[in-house]
């Protein structure tokens, strides 16, 4: 929060690179009902029974903590109690259903990170590259597995085939048994994926770092998805590419997004 706060007095460039608008845009976007920022963070703790509930896409063992802060630091609002392994978005849900809890007054928001989705009352960053970035050195660094290094800028440009060779190497994984665990993938599975997406794109060059990002991406976009298919009445229809439920449970499930 506070770093979100120092932007509006570093340089446009700078403010343009880290946020997609200048200075002086930014800081009326502040005034604008702003109410402070909000994220979710892991607490390690270690929990009786059904463990596995617990553990986090790094492994660990945790609960999954809400924070709500408003712009002069204090806590405002805290949720408790979920575990680990639950997406950000469906602790927030939770927190915005509750009779008790975190209320947004119309007209005003909170600043959310990337992984949630923008929508009444919650602002997210903008996805996309930067607008200081011309499409020629894009192609570049597309063409050339370029990385750009500094704050915000260790990232690296991933092409719609070197997307899709992931995403089957993990669905290779999935039904491994040297590799699937009831949580997850067992330790060392990111050396195990580069070495498979090398093998299938043998040109390739990539870091662990860069796979696990690219993982956390897709998650962020997809989960939702994901998350409506796992409740009851609602399916994946893999024919038409679509989520098939009735009418009444999606109007009940969107009163909660």
């Amino acid at each position: 929060m506070q770093w979100i706060f120092s932007l509006t007095k570093e340089s446009d460039a700078f403010c343009i690179s880290e946020l997609r608008m200048d200075r002086r845009t930014f800081g009326i976007l502040c005034d604008m009902g702003c109410l402070g920022a909000l994220d979710g963070t892991f607490i390690p703790v270690t929990p009786k029974e059904e463990k596995q509930r617990y553990r986090t896409k790094k492994g660990g063992i945790a609960t999954n903590v809400l924070g709500v802060c408003s712009p002069n630091m204090q806590f405002i609002y805290v949720l408790l109690g979920w575990e680990g392994s639950a997406h950000d978005g469906r602790v927030l849900r939770d927190a915005i259903s509750r009779p008790t809890g975190l209320k947004v007054p119309q007209g005003c928001y909170y600043l959310v990170e990337a992984g949630y989705c923008n929508s009444s009352g919650f602002l997210a960053p903008y996805r996309g590259h930067s607008m200081m970035k011309s499409s020629a050195v894009d192609a570049h660094n597309q063409e050339t597995n370029d990385v750009e290094y500094g704050r915000g800028k260790n990232k690296r440009f991933w092409t719609e085939e070197e997307t899709w060779v992931l995403i089957r190497c993990l669905q290779d994984m999935a039904i491994d048994s040297l590799w699937k665990t009831d949580g997850g993938f067992k330790n060392n599975y990111m050396n195990e994926i580069k070495r498979l997406m090398v093998q299938k794109l043998p040109q390739l060059i990539i870091e662990v770092k860069h796979i696990g990002s690219r993982i956390m991406f897709l998650k962020g976009r997809y989960h939702a998805i994901n998350e409506i298919c796992k409740q009851s009445g609602c399916s994946w229809n893999d024919v038409e590419k679509k989520i098939a439920c009735e009418f009444t449970w999606y109007t009940e499930w969107i009163k909660v997004c």
